[in-house]
């Protein structure tokens, strides 16, 4: 025989336990308690039968207890707007991927080249600086080319704007700055094996 490790209650008393969860999600605890207990009184047949099936398996907790604290603290937390054909334990993961969709959708602004060209030109021009250094100093030089591009990409929150400007700085940044180390890896390594020629 098999051993169980997690007792699951029937899809019937899921379903079941999640319609009344859904239905008294706002209720005090107490309030909930009394609704509980008449959704109790009349579903006492099926009830019972989920009680044999789940002793027949070896459980032997409170089974009500068990479906108490699944509508409670579980099912009343869970309300996805799902559809009836869902099954609330599939919902959770179903409302996350539909989070992680809308996530992924969100509208990309690309800035212009002549923007991009001009940090490029700055950033190499004033290697010495960090970039968040780099950054002020590009920003408060480039005060109109930052308005134009405002106007020109469309975005009406400033702090969004000024955000993806920071980002997109920060990033070319670190990606010319990392040409530029391969670049120099490469020029020594190029002279270390003239001078092991020689």
């Amino acid at each position: 025989m098999v051993h169980i490790l997690r007792f699951k209650l029937s899809d019937n008393i899921v379903e079941l336990i999640n319609e009344f969860a859904i239905k008294n999600k706002s209720l005090e605890r107490k309030e909930y308690k009394k609704e509980w207990n008449k959704w109790m009184e009349l579903n006492e047949r099926i009830v019972n039968e989920e009680i044999e099936r789940m002793n027949k398996l070896g459980y032997n907790e409170c089974v009500k207890d068990k479906m108490f604290k699944s509508g409670r603290y579980y099912f009343r937390k869970k309300d996805t707007g799902m559809p009836a054909n869902v099954k609330p334990y599939e919902a959770e993961g179903v409302a996350r991927a539909a989070e992680a969709n809308a996530q992924k959708k969100r509208l990309y602004i690309k800035l212009s080249n002549t923007i991009l060209n001009s940090m490029d030109s700055h950033i190499k021009k004033y290697e010495e600086y960090t970039p968040a250094n780099g950054h002020k100093h590009y920003c408060l030089n480039h005060i109109d080319l930052l308005n134009k591009e405002k106007k020109e990409c469309g975005m009406e929150n400033i702090d969004e704007f000024l955000e993806k400007i920071k980002k997109t700085y920060k990033n070319r940044y670190f990606i010319i700055n990392q040409k530029q180390s391969i670049q120099k890896q490469s020029i020594q390594k190029q002279s270390i094996q003239k001078v092991s020629k020689v």
